[in-house]
């Protein structure tokens, strides 16, 4: 339609915005001050792995959104079993099912264990939640045999696996060049451990790094670098996220002591989004990679919910705690935004000045030809009618730098 590959990077923006107003309405259910609804929305909705994400073509932000998506209309559909929030919780579980394999895996688990919380707050009265599981069943079904018939259904009759390529017969191996050394044949909580516990870095198995531990709250210029990068391998939730997430696990701990006797309902759902968080993360081999478990990131956004809806009786320590863990929310974000987002914004004028410069020229450019070549600036060439064509060049041995630099041209 726009003959531009570029113009489908808008959906990461709209699905922000989506979000925001989605967290915003769901807040709004539990506080009245519009204000406080809005920072929650705001940062319920730009997490690390959306923010690295938002010029890309990367979807594990898009899977993180419609995970949450998933959660927060889940809760209120059950809650309310409202046609609108039926439609809500519709759109979010057939488009969460349909963007990437571990959507449906993910958000099926924390809605399942969520479910299982409503099971128990009705246990009195279980046909009013009878239509809504029908209806959440039917949703599932559809989402998988309809929508999602291909790649599901196809790849279980040709592959015999839903999940082919990654799963099934000549399934492919992506993970082995793409972990640390450091991390083989070790055990997956020590290796999240230390990916949450060092300096944020892209290491691989060909950089023959090994992470660096750090000091809780400390920044190094080095790891400041590595933010360019959209899938950041080591503690890629960002550089303060080590103490973020201490705090904030403290302090829904907390309130799972207090609410056991306060808000016996609310204590049910918490708990069961805990746990399910929990053993998401115990499942999953790589755990240590964001982009692989961007759920991660709702443990300080409960925390931070829990304390603004549940304040803590001494006002002033809820207080601290509340712009405590804000601010520093909120400074892991901005150094995303400073040493990523604006980079990024920087490397899209640079290849629009590089496409602006030989659009209506009949010259052939050359594109040095590097194992790390990203093959979809191929695309931008292709839709402004450049003429190019393939030389040897050298390799480049870090795979970070090719975020810095408009790469693979030369006269």
């Amino acid at each position: 339609m726009y003959n531009n590959i570029e113009k489908a990077k808008i959906l990461n923006l709209i699905l922000i915005y989506i979000l925001i107003v989605f967290s915003y309405f769901f807040v709004q259910n539990f506080i009245s001050n519009k204000l406080l609804s809005f920072f929650l929305a705001i940062i319920f909705s730009i997490s690390p792995v959306v923010l690295v994400q938002a010029f890309s073509y990367y979807n594990d932000g898009a899977l993180y959104s419609f995970i949450l998506l998933t959660l927060l209309s889940f809760i209120l559909y059950m809650k309310d079993n409202k046609i609108t929030n039926f439609v809500f919780l519709f759109c979010s579980i057939v488009l969460c099912a349909n963007v990437k394999f571990t959507g449906f895996a993910y958000a099926g688990l924390i809605c399942f264990f969520v479910y299982l919380g409503f099971v128990y707050i009705y246990r009195n009265n279980l046909k009013s939640i009878s239509k809504p599981t029908i209806l959440i069943f039917s949703t599932i079904i559809f989402s998988i045999l309809i929508v999602g018939f291909n790649p599901y259904v196809t790849n279980t009759i040709n592959n015999h696996h839903p999940f082919y390529p990654i799963k099934g017969n000549n399934s492919v191996d992506i993970m082995t060049h793409n972990t640390p050394s450091y991390f083989e044949n070790t055990f997956r909580v020590k290796n999240l451990f230390v990916s949450l516990a060092s300096e944020s870095d892209n290491i691989l198995k060909a950089t023959e790094r090994n992470p660096k531990f750090k000091v809780p709250f400390s920044i190094s210029l080095d790891e400041l670098s590595k933010l360019a990068s959209p899938d950041l391998r080591i503690s890629g939730f960002g550089v303060w996220f080590f103490p973020i997430i201490i705090l904030s696990s403290i302090i829904i701990l907390y309130y799972l002591i207090i609410l056991f006797k306060r808000d016996k309902n609310t204590w049910v759902i918490v708990f069961c989004i805990s746990i399910a968080i929990i053993l998401l993360t115990l499942i999953i081999k790589e755990s240590w990679w964001a982009r692989y478990t961007p759920f991660i990131y709702f443990v300080p956004l409960m925390a931070l919910f829990l304390l603004i809806v549940y304040p803590i009786k001494r006002k002033y320590i809820n207080n601290i705690l509340v712009l405590f863990l804000s601010f520093i929310i909120c400074f892991n974000l901005l150094l995303f935004f400073k040493y990523n987002t604006l980079e990024n914004y920087k490397h899209i004028n640079d290849t629009n000045k590089v496409l602006k410069k030989y659009k209506k020229s009949d010259k052939v450019i050359k594109i040095i030809e590097t194992s790390e070549l990203f093959i979809g600036f191929l695309y931008n060439l292709d839709d402004n009618d450049i003429k190019y064509e393939f030389v040897k060049g050298e390799k480049y041995k870090n795979r970070e730098n090719i975020f810095k630099v408009i790469p693979y041209v030369k006269e």
